[in-house]
């Protein structure tokens, strides 16, 4: 028996917020979705489809014991050796939902933008972009905090983040690791902060640390006050230093735990 199950683009309802100005695919009725590793490991934020491009099937025996996949194209972006941000059309990939996350951790989203307005610009590279993160709480969220994305609010579910709940009243650390040396002057962090019902809020205090030529983690020399504030970036600046790494040390408030969902250093 044959029965033709032909690839369509679908659209969520208008009061769907988080899904206005983007579409996914459907063949039949099987939803599908966009994953990391069929997509020259893109991320699938920065993806735009056409809803007037040809969708093609194509069976892929060898793939997670067999699956059809979906093929169409997209506009997408990419970085140049020089740092600069270049428009491109590529094919892209769709697997079905129900196949997702069986290899590796990765990005995957059954919505893609296929208008401007849902679509996530990709941002040239920075000293913070580029860096090694790591933690005091080894999780796979801590690549959230150079992501770049930015958050509407200290609370939006929209963008990852990084947190050390259940932890409270305790010492905790996140770290970059440059690329390479460099001088820098500031970094600008936005808090996690889901109150007044969950167990995040802005630290009780927080200093920068910075390996200095011999290994040894110092304090800068703040400008100003450390500020702590929900809902914005929260800026320090402070004298210049030439290092390899820098540090946030974050004291947790005595009855919450805190998180971080970005932070940008300042060149």
């Amino acid at each position: 028996m044959d029965f033709p199950m032909e690839v369509r683009y679908v659209k969520a309802d208008e009061k769907v917020k988080a899904d206005l100005n983007k579409a996914a695919l459907q063949r039949g009725p099987i939803v599908y979705c966009f994953e990391w590793p069929d997509n020259n490991n893109v991320e699938v934020r920065h993806l735009m489809l056409n809803e007037n491009a040809a969708a093609t099937t194509q069976y892929d025996a060898q793939l997670l014991n067999g699956l059809t996949l979906v093929k169409t194209a997209a506009h997408t972006q990419e970085i140049t050796a020089d740092n600069k941000v270049v428009d491109k059309q590529a094919t892209v990939t769709a697997i079905p939902y129900y196949a997702w996350a069986n290899r590796g951790a990765g990005d995957m989203t059954v919505w893609v933008a296929d208008k401007p307005g849902g679509f996530v610009p990709l941002k040239p590279a920075t000293v913070a972009s580029k860096s090694k993160v790591s933690g005091s709480h080894r999780t796979k969220t801590l690549k959230s905090i150079n992501d770049q994305l930015e958050p509407a609010n200290s609370h939006d579910a929209s963008v990852p983040y990084y947190h050390w709940w259940p932890m409270k009243d305790t010492t905790q650390w996140v770290q970059y690791d440059f690329e390479k040396a460099a001088t820098v002057s500031g970094v600008e962090v936005y808090w996690y902060d889901d109150s007044p019902w969950g167990g995040c809020r802005v630290p009780a205090s927080w200093k920068v640390l910075y390996k200095d030529a011999q290994a040894q983690w110092k304090e800068v020399k703040a400008k100003t006050a450390y500020p702590a504030e929900k809902d914005k970036f929260n800026t320090l600046d402070f004298d210049a230093v030439q290092t390899s790494a820098l540090r946030l040390e974050v004291r947790l408030p005595k009855e919450h735990a805190s998180g971080i969902m970005e932070w940008k250093v300042k060149e």
